[in-house]
């Protein structure tokens, strides 16, 4: 299923969802990642903060949507980030490290 296929579909039983998200995966794990996040062991992510100014890029929003692909591009999942804060890598929490299901910190997410 195409990205928009599954935001259309999503929109069909939330028509307030908004324009279609952002689509990603998890580079060369997107396959392995995207199944621990199916199966609820992974329900939380980090990224680079300098990465985000460097390339220019808002950070995620609360209550924003994405959704996940697979490692062939196709959309999986529609998850909703439920919280996102900015800490020091040495600073993560052993629950946001537990809920990244086995990478590293600081956005949380729910599959819905």
């Amino acid at each position: 299923m195409s990205p928009s296929e599954l935001w259309q579909a999503y929109l069909l039983i939330n028509p307030t969802g908004g324009s279609q998200p952002e689509a990603w995966d998890f580079g060369a794990e997107a396959d392995r990642l995207a199944g621990l996040v199916l199966a609820g062991q992974k329900t939380a992510t980090s990224s680079a903060y300098d990465l985000y100014q460097l390339a220019g890029e808002d950070l995620p929003k609360e209550g924003g949507y994405d959704i996940l692909l697979d490692g062939q591009g196709q959309a999986l999942a529609v998850l909703a980030t439920r919280k996102v804060y900015v800490c020091p890598f040495d600073q993560v929490t052993e629950e946001h490290a537990y809920q990244e299901g086995s990478m590293s910190p600081c956005q949380e997410s729910q599959q819905i």
